[in-house]
């Protein structure tokens, strides 16, 4: 799951107040607590989100061929191509 689309996820689930579930993380959390109640829990998502900016000359290399490739796949499988709507000019 991508982190942006976790936090929507988490942010839907606190939204509706008729959910009750409580986020994965917070689950998670609760676990670690209860086993290892000394152990400290901090929110390392900042440091995470910029380890993810930082890309290696190799994985530039594979994101410009995939990404090359993506506009033909469609002509293959016409399954993986969606129209997008048209947008009605002003």
């Amino acid at each position: 799951m991508s982190c942006e689309l976790g936090l929507r996820s988490n942010a839907g689930i606190a939204a509706d107040s008729w959910d009750g579930r409580r986020s994965r993380e917070a689950v998670f959390i609760a676990h670690v607590r209860t086993r290892l109640p000394r152990m400290t829990v901090r929110d390392l998502t900042p440091m995470l989100d910029s380890r993810r900016n930082i890309k290696s000359p190799r994985e530039i290399v594979l994101i410009r061929e995939s990404s090359d490739l993506a506009p033909n796949s469609s002509r293959h499988d016409p399954r993986l191509h969606r129209q997008l709507p048209q947008r009605a000019e002003p």
